[in-house]
């Protein structure tokens, strides 16, 4: 109820997604359900698994094969509960990833649109400072420790920006709608680079 999962279209259902023993008292996190954090969830003895990622994709192939039957074998055969929740973990007012990024970064007024018929999934806002590609990049990297891909659009200076975290490159077009600055996106594709 609190991520509000049934009011949002997503690309694989949120929610329970395997059924495992009715009484919970032991959790893991992570942020996908592979092979590994199901493993570290059996040692944990862990009774739920709650992860970003799941499973049941659309467009997936709708057979329990390879990667998908061992894991699925992981969960039923220890009886782990496995939720997932994707899209409404990213859009959420309060903790979602987008919101949390824009806090993380500083930057201002920060308003949701409905992109692509997903609501709340792009943000935009602005930053106090005026900064450059360079400089925005350096803060980017200071703030989360890890150093992102900069792609330069020349000296044009940043003050607004849009943002979406995951594998949001194709929201580009739309940011530049916005007539923001700059655009971040969890990931890219060699398309990007050109738009």
């Amino acid at each position: 109820q609190y991520l509000e999962i049934d009011s949002v279209r997503d690309y694989c259902p949120n929610g329970l997604q395997v059924q495992g023993k009715p009484t919970v008292e032991r959790v893991v996190c992570g942020v996908t359900a592979c092979q590994e954090l199901l493993d570290c969830a059996v040692e944990k003895e862990a009774d739920m698994v709650i992860v970003h990622h799941g499973y049941f994709w659309k467009g997936d192939a709708p057979v329990v094969t390879g990667l998908l039957r061992s894991r699925l074998a992981t969960l039923l055969n220890h009886d782990i509960n496995l939720l997932a929740y994707h899209l409404p973990l990213d859009i959420h007012a309060d903790i979602g990833n987008n919101y949390l990024l824009g806090k993380k970064l500083g930057i201002k007024e920060s308003i949701c649109y409905n992109a692509t018929g997903v609501m709340n999934l792009l943000s935009v806002g602005e930053f106090s400072q005026i900064y450059s590609a360079a400089e925005l990049s350096l803060h980017i990297h200071q703030s989360l420790g890890r150093e992102p891909l900069c792609i330069s659009a020349g000296n044009r200076p940043i003050k607004t920006i849009a943002w979406c975290t995951g594998a949001a490159q194709d929201l580009i077009t739309e940011a530049v709608s916005y007539g923001v600055d700059a655009f971040i996106s969890g990931e890219i594709s060699e398309r990007t680079v050109h738009a």
